[in-house]
């Protein structure tokens, strides 16, 4: 699971690094937004089953990590920083 790898890394640099609000925020919207609209499109509506379901939280995983990726190459988080 690339999407989950790319995540937790960048989430955790983030948070070391001071910036929390950000991840947080972001995580809640992505997995409302995404993980559960999403599974619950791909695998009820479209009758994907419980391959719309993990397609769903995977779509999730990954849009969380190259979202949590942008943010720490953009250098944004530097302004949070606590060190």
């Amino acid at each position: 699971e690339f999407g989950r790898s790319l995540n937790l890394i960048y989430v955790g640099a983030l948070k070391g690094s001071g910036d929390v609000k950000f991840p947080v925020l972001y995580g809640i919207a992505s997995m409302w937004g995404i993980m559960v609209l999403g599974s619950y499109i791909l695998g009820i509506k479209l009758g994907l089953g419980l391959v719309g379901f993990w397609l769903g939280i995977g779509t999730d995983e990954t849009t969380r990590g190259i979202a949590m990726l942008i943010r720490w190459k953009s250098k944004r988080w530097q302004k949070h920083a606590l060190v």
